[in-house]
């Protein structure tokens, strides 16, 4: 924080103040560091610019959306719509975690109809963002309803479904995902097959466990998902079944 009022004091001596830019790299610095004494720093600096640009606007809202003060960053979204700025497929997301981790769907669905009003409905980022906060408040037939008005997702949106699914304790749902992925030729990754093992640790269906368990061999992932499988079938007494399961195909 010294060092902070150091060069804010300089650019105050040197007239740098006056030009935005260097303000709005000083706030970007600010709104990444994992100090958070330094978004209180930030909201000062930002209070002395008479016209903030988007950028910084979003800025601000990263800064607080990645801080245990979610809650200004939808504050600072709903000032930056006061004052007549247009949010941009930076500044949804942004907005959007913070509702996710406040479970503030009312707040979302407010953010989701701009969305859709703004026409960044398309934007695949943003949509996945709407998934996830859905699911995180746990209105799944909202969720599915952004998931079936995409025409096309990527694994990560694929991903988001799957995890909206185990989080929400629908677990058969979560597994049949994978079915619906391999249709529509989309690859799974690791974190998507994490859920699905969870899925099937949680759903006890044991033999599609052991199904993913040789899928994971297969596709050749990082020993670390080994060690969850091992973790799912201790869990479930099964650890006898999965060393005969892995014998017998060696």
């Amino acid at each position: 924080m010294t060092e902070l009022n150091q060069l804010h004091a300089l650019m105050i001596k040197s007239s740098v103040i006056k030009n935005i830019i260097p303000l709005s790299r000083l706030i970007d610095f600010c709104t990444t560091s994992p100090e958070t004494t330094n978004l209180t720093y930030a909201s000062s600096v930002f209070e002395t610019i008479d016209s903030p640009s988007v950028y910084i606007w979003n800025s601000m809202i990263r800064g607080y959306s990645n801080s245990p003060k979610q809650d200004k960053a939808l504050i600072f979204y709903q000032e930056m719509l006061r004052e007549g700025h247009s949010p941009d497929h930076f500044t949804f997301p942004y907005v959007l975690k913070a509702c996710s981790v406040l479970r503030d769907v009312k707040f979302g669905r407010c953010v989701h109809g701009f969305v859709v009003k703004t026409g960044f409905v398309v934007n695949m980022y943003v949509s996945t963002c709407l998934l996830h906060m859905y699911m995180c408040c746990g209105e799944v037939e909202c969720g599915l309803k952004v998931f079936e008005g995409v025409p096309k997702w990527n694994v990560v949106g694929w991903g988001s479904l799957v995890s909206g699914f185990v989080s929400n304790n629908r677990f058969r749902d979560a597994i049949e995902v994978f079915s619906e992925m391999e249709r529509h030729g989309v690859k799974v990754n690791e974190t998507v097959m994490v859920d699905l093992l969870v899925a099937c640790g949680r759903f006890k269906d044991v033999e599609r466990g052991k199904w993913f368990h040789g899928l994971l061999k297969e596709l050749g992932f990082d020993p670390f998902l080994q060690s969850v499988v091992r973790l799912l079938y201790i869990s479930k007494g099964l650890l006898l079944s999965l060393s005969t399961s892995s014998a017998t195909k060696q």
